[in-house]
């Protein structure tokens, strides 16, 4: 047992096995998150049980997206901000090819990013989908792709990563609990989408994809995107996902029909998992971030203001406009919410 001092009013203990090789401001910020930000007042010092140093090797990882060319400047910018990190400078990334040009794949490889052309790892017959459908179907699927790693991050193609810490969260949860995943829940985000309640389409969804049966069971959890999340590469949870997604896909085809899937498989079949905070994927379209002052970090809206880990311009209108967004001194900035690099205004340096 240790004592570390950081900012802080009384003595908490944080269990070693969620944190497992998270480094110490992780375990502050989600220690934060979870209890409020009076736990950030003053400073005294803060219990931390911390486990015995070992040769045992932190487990291995990659962080896998999926493109076309419609996406390719946003996934540009994905594989830029894992690589602006110094941590990510040897990550591990794979993409999913689902219709890129022969320069977008070159400039990839360059960036030491394997690219892999997915099957239809679902039999449609003659009515297949689009091209970019396998992005979806083949995400269950995932290990058969990129093997020789023990966990798998999965992150869209339309968020990137400005906060280690959100990558270091995943892969402890994951590590701990074969699956770690972020529900949309935060006390800034919006519960209406489209003149309807999330839960309402939540609810549609399900019926389409299941039955109604299903639906009035599990319509009001709230929703686990499936834009961010990590699983060990050997977990039950992929088998398990890919046939559920294979039976819902003989009821209704839809776009979001493994996100629905995934949601099925995590409330009823009893396998565990961690869930993780907001600002491990956090979704623009139910909330806008606030900014720092120069426009370089995107924070969460509420105090202690906290910078985002992932942020994922998911929703209509995010991706391509430029937003005034608050800054913590009551000031505003006009910056688009894309990853910029640093001569394109963004940080000077990773968060």
């Amino acid at each position: 047992m240790g004592l570390s001092k950081f900012r802080c009013h009384c003595y908490k203990r944080v269990d070693e096995r969620e944190f497992a090789g998270a480094s110490f401001p992780t375990v502050r910020r989600a220690f934060a998150a979870c209890h409020g930000s009076g736990w950030l007042g003053k400073d005294v010092l803060l219990r931390v049980s911390v486990p015995e140093r070992s040769e045992k090797a932190l487990p291995s990882f990659a962080i896998i997206s999926a493109a076309n060319s419609k996406f390719f400047q946003l996934l540009r910018g994905l594989v830029l901000s894992i690589r602006r990190h110094p941590q990510g400078a040897g990550v591990p990334i794979g993409v999913l090819n689902v219709g890129l040009e022969p320069g977008e794949i070159a400039w990839l490889s360059e960036r030491g990013v394997k690219v892999a052309t997915p099957e239809w790892d679902f039999d449609f017959g003659e009515g297949k989908p689009p091209e970019y459908f396998k992005a979806m179907v083949s995400r269950p699927h995932l290990p058969k792709y990129f093997g020789g790693v023990d966990i798998l991050i999965w992150i869209d193609s339309d968020a990137w990563v400005q906060d280690w810490s959100a990558i270091e969260l995943l892969v402890a949860g994951a590590g701990r609990r074969g699956f770690a995943i972020v529900p949309e829940i935060d006390r800034s985000y919006t519960p209406f989408y489209d003149n309807a309640t999330y839960n309402a389409h939540h609810h549609y969804w399900l019926v389409q994809c299941f039955d109604k049966e299903t639906a009035d069971k599990l319509y009001a959890y709230p929703l686990f995107n499936v834009g961010v999340f990590a699983a060990r590469a050997d977990a039950p949870h992929w088998s398990a996902w890919a046939t559920l997604l294979a039976d819902s896909f003989r009821r209704h085809i839809a776009f979001p029909s493994e996100q629905t899937a995934l949601n099925v498989v995590l409330r009823t079949q009893d396998l565990p998992f961690s869930m993780l905070p907001s600002h491990c994927n956090w979704i623009c379209y139910r909330a806008l971030p606030f900014c720092s002052e120069d426009g370089g970090i995107l924070l969460d809206p509420q105090l202690p203001h906290q910078p985002l880990g992932i942020v994922h311009m998911a929703g209509p209108g995010m991706k391509d406009q430029d937003f005034t967004l608050q800054t913590q001194g009551g000031a505003t900035v006009t910056r688009s919410l894309q990853y910029l690099p640093p001569a394109d205004g963004g940080a000077a340096r990773p968060v």
